[in-house]
Parts: C-alpha cells; sequence; structure tokens
C-alpha cells in the first residue's frame, strides 16, 4: 500500500506544512465543516452507515518530494473517484474503516494538497477553495478522502415513516393467509407464485419475512439498507403491491387487501418500525 495519510499525518505533519491554512476564512469553513463531521462521527460504522452515504469520495496519494528537505516534503494527492458504487455498498454492509481527520491535521496539509478532478486536470485545493474532506475511509488497503450525505431528508423520512405504517398493518393482517412473492428473492423479477405468510419483523431499514410454499417448505430472508418503500393497488383492489427500494437492488411483493377490512381494523402500531437495525 505504499505511504498512508494517516501515517503520514501522525508522523510527519510539521514537514508538511508548519502554518498550514493562513485564511481566516478558510480556517473558518474547516472547522465549521469539522464540527458538522464530528456530530454524526462515530467509530461503529453500522451505525453510521444506516443514517449516512458516501457522497463523494477521492483517492488518496501521497507523493514525497525533495528528500533532502523537510519542510513540504509531502504533498497530497486527491483524485475525484467516479464509480463510488462498490464504495457505497461496502459502506452500507458495514465494511472497511471510517476515520475523522485531525482538525490541526486538515489546517496543515491544506496548501499542500492538490485535486485532480474527473478529466485529470490538477488543481492546487486552496485556491480553488476546496476543503480536505473531513473523513478517511479505508477499504481492501486503499484509503479514500470521503464526504457524507444523509440518506433522509426530513420530507423523506416522512414519506418512509408512512409507508412504513401501511407495509405494517398490511403485513399484519395478511398473517397465516396468502401473498405472492419470490420465495427465491431474486431482485426485480416476474415469478411470484402463492405462499403463506407466517412471520415478518419490520424496522425502518430492514424486513425480515418467513414464508411457507404450497408444498410446506419454509423460506425466510432479509431486506437490508431499505431506504424507500412504494405501494399501489393491484389485482383490481384486491391487493397491495409493495416495492422495496434498498441500494442497487429492488424486490416487490403483493399482500391481500380489503378496503373496508383495512381502514376499519384496528392494528396494534409496533414502534420498533421507527427504529433502525444496525
Amino acid at each position: 500500500m505504499g505511504i498512508t495519510l494517516l501515517d503520514t499525518l501522525k508522523n510527519f505533519i510539521d514537514f508538511i506544512n508548519p502554518e498550514g491554512a493562513k485564511s481566516k476564512e478558510i480556517k473558518e469553513n474547516i472547522n465549521r465543516s469539522h464540527i458538522d463531521a464530528a456530530n454524526i462521527y462515530c467509530r461503529n460504522i453500522n451505525e453510521l452507515s444506516a443514517q449516512f452515504n458516501i457522497e463523494q469520495a477521492y483517492k488518496v496519494e501521497i507523493h514525497a518530494y525533495n528528500a533532502d528537505k523537510k519542510e513540504e516534503n509531502y504533498h497530497l494527492h486527491l483524485q475525484k473517484y467516479t464509480n463510488l458504487s462498490h464504495l457505497k455498498k461496502a459502506f452500507l454492509n458495514g465494511m472497511g474503516e471510517l476515520h475523522l481527520l485531525d482538525l490541526e491535521e486538515k489546517i496543515k496539509i491544506l496548501p499542500s494538497t492538490y485535486i485532480f478532478n474527473e478529466h485529470n486536470i490538477k488543481y492546487k485545493a486552496i485556491e480553488t477553495r476546496k476543503l480536505v474532506p473531513d473523513f478517511l475511509y479505508t477499504l481492501d488497503d486503499e484509503e479514500y478522502c470521503v464526504t457524507l450525505k444523509p440518506i433522509h431528508t426530513a420530507t423523506s423520512k416522512k414519506e418512509l415513516q408512512y409507508e412504513l405504517q401501511n407495509l405494517y398493518k398490511t403485513l399484519y393482517l395478511s398473517l397465516n393467509k396468502e401473498i405472492d412473492i419470490d420465495s427465491n428473492f431474486q431482485t426485480s423479477t416476474c415469478y411470484e407464485s402463492k405462499h403463506i405468510l407466517r412471520y415478518f419483523r419490520l424496522n425502518q431499514n430492514s424486513l425480515f419475512l418467513v414464508v411457507e410454499d404450497l408444498k410446506g417448505n419454509m423460506h425466510h430472508h432479509t431486506f437490508k439498507n431499505i431506504n424507500e418503500i412504494k405501494h399501489g393497488l393491484s389485482g383490481g383492489g384486491t391487493q397491495l403491491k409493495f416495492w422495496i427500494y434498498m441500494y442497487g437492488d429492488t424486490y416487490r411483493f403483493y399482500l391481500p387487501y380489503d378496503e373496508k377490512a383495512f381502514k376499519t381494523s384496528q392494528v396494534p402500531l409496533d414502534q420498533e418500525i421507527f427504529k433502525m437495525t444496525i
């Protein structure tokens, strides 16, 4: 892996740029960004990834110059990383490690940082007013400076809570009844068949189902990293079709629906549906 950013910051930070970013405005921006990052940071990546995902990533390279000189001996190159798919999926699945970079380290290293965009054009970070991202994500012996973004906005969270209540009530009323589902639990297929819903457990970001096929075989599956749920009428109004959206995956199933029974039935709402599983 060579020289890592964490090792460089730990052992050579005073040689990178003793004075660091001098501009009061830049320091204030770095400090403000660091406070926001510190407020959400936790060492349990599963807990963090339940609420946030990677928004941008930069591949990290440490370049050593002027071996006989101590000052500015190390330059940080941040290459814009455009293929985020596997990083996001790994992060959501709790893989890798996330570190919050030290505030003073970010101030010192900024003047020696160069950012390369997706066209490999090089810019000095301090001249473009870009900051060193607050987080360092390590995965498979590679380092990435990353920014995080909340999975939900205030609006999308309310929409999800509404859909969670609909799904919970429909699942509750469907227990021990026939539903249409693909018990191979393949994503985005059109091969649903009759099963009996025997058990379910629903949380804000996961759904566990146990179903029995018509031959008496039991099947179970946990849908993880749910970020959106949608539903609509199907089967001439006798079913509700639910779509479960996860990062990179979509799944659907059909539950029995009777409008009058649905509206008049009093179902005790489990508050666990609004909590996230880690």
